[in-house]
């Protein structure tokens, strides 16, 4: 048993028009660490998780590009708030359109929630997008390991001076 063991990486890919499933298990899928998860639409998605447990040692990734085209479509602010529900602490990459976000923004970020224009760097802009969360991740680590390292350094210094004083004293 490790004492700090690797965190793995949960990505969902909601993808209505099968536009980024190809480029991501192409990219994703030969690593260990991550672990793939496609669906063909957001109903599929919420059915799936709530018939299954999270994995709390994992660090989850949503990717959502949907058709918002269709008239039954909840809207994509209704969907993120029953993503951040479902899976709390789970970064949210939202596909959309550019009147969506504004002009002349290629993404924005906001607390957990990355938004990224539909254009031709999509792909790219989600790449980079995951290796920034993957980098938060990882200094979120490295933060943990040297706190712990500092406190088992710290205690052992106050408890090698403690038998130091105790055993002079005699």
């Amino acid at each position: 048993m490790e004492l700090f063991p690797k965190k793995l990486v949960s990505i969902h890919l909601i993808d209505e028009n099968f536009l980024f499933t190809d480029d991501l298990r192409e990219k994703y899928s030969w690593e260990q660490r991550y672990h793939l998860h496609f669906y063909p639409s957001a109903e599929r998605f919420f059915s799936d998780i709530n018939g299954k447990p999270l994995i709390f040692n994992r660090n989850h990734i949503l990717i959502l590009a949907l058709n918002l085209a269709k008239p039954d479509q909840q809207t994509a602010a209704e969907l993120i708030k029953k993503c951040i529900n479902l899976i709390p602490g789970a970064d949210i990459i939202n596909i959309c359109h550019e009147k969506e976000l504004g002009q002349g923004v290629c993404f924005r970020r906001d607390g957990n929630v990355i938004n990224i224009v539909n254009n031709e760097n999509t792909v790219l802009r989600i790449d980079n997008a995951i290796k920034w969360i993957l980098a938060k991740i990882n200094l979120d680590n490295k933060q943990r390991i040297y706190k712990f390292t500092l406190y088992f350094f710290l205690v052992s210094v106050i408890v090698s001076a403690a038998v130091y004083i105790l055993f002079l004293q005699r």
